[in-house]
């Protein structure tokens, strides 16, 4: 099993953590980092905002050290399916801190984040990840997707 939580933009309804969630957020490192993703996206910017600085919020993660007992509270798998994505926080409606649970030797399918910034931190286990070249606008040849080097 390997578990992410990676920061991307908004894309699920909104939801509204509760106040137990809020106040246990407050208490241990990993609600920190939340706390901490919050205040630099302030009120109303997303992650995909142009003042937004990706590396920043690389940073902040990159400081918080993982511990299961901070974060297995919203480590939910669905053993049906290749992954489960929960969500941990809707930060000011503009983007999502999702803790995503992957069963072992599954994945996604190929996708894109419709041209907004996705940051992740591995917070168990390992991931492969696999970055294709975009096709070129207007492109409309069939052929396989060419992977990044």
């Amino acid at each position: 099993m390997s578990v992410a939580a990676p920061l991307s933009h908004m894309d699920q309804p909104h939801v509204h953590c509760c106040a137990t969630c809020k106040s246990a957020m407050s208490d241990d490192p990993f609600g920190h980092l939340v706390r901490d993703i919050r205040q630099y996206l302030g009120p109303s910017s997303g992650i995909d905002s142009a003042h937004v600085d990706p590396n920043h919020i690389k940073a902040l993660m990159a400081k918080y050290t993982s511990n299961p007992k901070h974060w297995e509270r919203y480590a939910r798998a669905d053993k049906t399916r290749g992954y489960t994505r929960n969500i941990v926080d809707n930060v000011n409606g503009k983007a999502n801190l999702i803790l995503i649970v992957w069963n072992p030797a599954k994945g996604s399918l190929i996708h894109d984040h419709a041209d907004a910034h996705c940051v992740m931190k591995i917070l168990k286990g390992n991931l492969t990840e696999t970055v294709y070249h975009k096709p070129e606008s207007g492109d409309t040849s069939v052929h396989p997707l060419e992977v990044k080097q």
